[in-house]
C-alpha cells in the first residue's frame, strides 16, 4: 500500500499551486456564497430568536460575531469532504503520488486567502466586517486547512488504520465538542441530559479501548500526533460541515461556536489538554502492549534455535526494551 508522503525536497512551485489552488478557490467561493450572495438572516441568522438564553442576535452581538469564524471552519469542511477521497484514490491509482510539503501548501495559501477573506468580508455586501471580525474569519480557515491538509496525508495509509484513526478521531472528538457544551450549559441542563452527557463521554473512552485491541492485534502503530490531528479535524472542520449540510433542516445557516467551543478560553484549553493526556497515555499503551507481544513472539524456543540464533534474539529483545 503506497503511503503518502509530503516532498521534503526544494518545492515544485506549480505543483505546489496545482494542489494549493483548489482549496483556496472552494474556500472563497463559499464566502463570497455566504457574504455577498446568499441572504445573510438565513445563512448568519440575525435578529433569529433565541430568547432567553441568547436574547441578542443583531449582527455583532457575540452569538452572531461567532458564526462569521465559523464559516471558516466549515469551508474547510468541505475542502475535507473533497480533498481526502481525492488522495485516496490517488496514492492508489499512482505509487510515486506525493503531495507538497504542508508548509509550502500554506505559504502559497495565506495570500491568497488572506486577500480574498479580507476583500469579501470587509468590503462587500452589508454590512462589511471590521477588520478584527475579519481576521478571526481568516485564522479560523488557515488553522483549519492546516489540519485538514495534514490529515488529507493519511488517505494513503492502510485502510483498516484509516478506519481506526477515524473511529478514534470521532469519540475523541465527541469527548472534546460533550466537554466544551457541558461546561457552557451545565446551570441549563436537567439531571436527564447530564446523564446523557456522562454516558455518551463514557461510551467514547469504551471504544478507545475498543480499538487498542485492533492496534494491538495487526501490530498497527498510532501515533499521538496523527491521532490528534485525526480527531481535531473530525470535530471542528468535518462537524461544522456535517452540522450545516445535515442539521439544520434545510436552512443551511453557519452555527455558533457554543456547539463546539466554551466561551471561556482557560476552560477550552483545559479541555484540549485533557484529550491530549488521554491519547498520549493510550498510544504509550498501545505501543507498550505491541512491544510485548512481540518479545513473545520471539521467545519460541524452536524459532529461537532454528531461525535466528542467540545473538540475534538477543539484539532483536534490546532494541524492544
Amino acid at each position: 500500500m503506497n503511503v503518502i508522503k509530503p516532498a521534503k525536497s526544494k518545492p515544485d512551485l506549480f505543483k505546489v499551486a496545482v494542489y494549493a489552488l483548489p482549496p483556496c478557490i472552494i474556500i472563497l467561493s463559499l464566502f463570497y456564497y455566504w457574504f455577498v450572495i446568499a441572504d445573510r438572516y438565513e445563512v448568519f441568522l440575525y435578529f433569529h430568536n433565541m430568547a432567553p438564553r441568547v436574547p441578542d442576535t443583531s449582527p455583532f452581538s457575540f452569538v452572531t460575531a461567532s458564526r462569521y469564524w465559523m464559516s471558516g471552519l466549515v469551508a474547510c469542511g468541505f475542502v475535507l469532504l473533497i480533498y481526502f477521497p481525492v488522495s485516496f484514490i490517488l496514492s492508489r491509482a499512482k505509487n510515486n503520488f506525493t503531495p507538497p510539503a504542508l508548509k509550502h501548501v500554506l505559504l502559497f495559501s495565506f495570500p491568497v486567502l488572506t486577500a480574498g477573506t479580507l476583500i469579501i468580508t470587509m468590503t462587500l455586501n452589508h454590512p462589511v466586517l471590521p477588520f478584527l471580525h475579519a481576521l478571526k474569519v481568516l485564522l479560523a480557515t488557515l488553522l483549519g486547512l492546516a489540519v485538514v491538509l495534514k490529515t488529507v496525508e493519511l488517505a494513503g495509509e492502510k485502510m483498516l488504520k484509516i478506519l481506526l484513526y477515524g473511529i478514534d478521531g470521532v469519540a475523541l472528538a465527541l469527548i472534546m465538542i460533550m466537554s466544551s457544551t457541558l461546561a457552557s450549559n451545565f446551570h441549563f441542563l436537567s439531571p436527564p441530559q447530564l446523564t446523557i452527557f456522562l454516558i455518551i463521554c463514557a461510551l467514547c473512552f469504551g471504544i478507545l479501548g475498543f480499538t487498542s485491541i485492533f492496534y494491538v492485534w495487526k501490530n498497527i502503530k498510532s501515533v499521538s500526533k496523527e491521532i490528534i490531528i485525526t480527531a481535531f479535524t473530525i470535530g471542528y472542520p468535518f462537524g461544522t460541515v456535517f452540522h450545516y449540510l445535515v442539521g439544520t433542516n434545510g436552512h443551511y445557516y453557519i452555527t455558533n461556536s457554543d456547539n463546539f467551543f466554551t466561551r471561556n478560553f482557560l476552560i477550552q484549553l483545559l479541555i484540549w489538554l485533557s484529550v491530549y493526556t488521554i491519547v498520549s497515555g493510550i498510544v504509550r499503551l498501545r505501543n507498550k502492549k505491541q512491544q510485548k507481544k512481540i518479545r513473545l513472539k520471539f521467545l519460541n524456543p524452536k524459532q529461537y534455535h532454528q531461525k535466528i540464533g542467540y545473538k540475534q534474539h538477543k539484539f532483536i529483545l534490546q532494541n524492544y526494551d
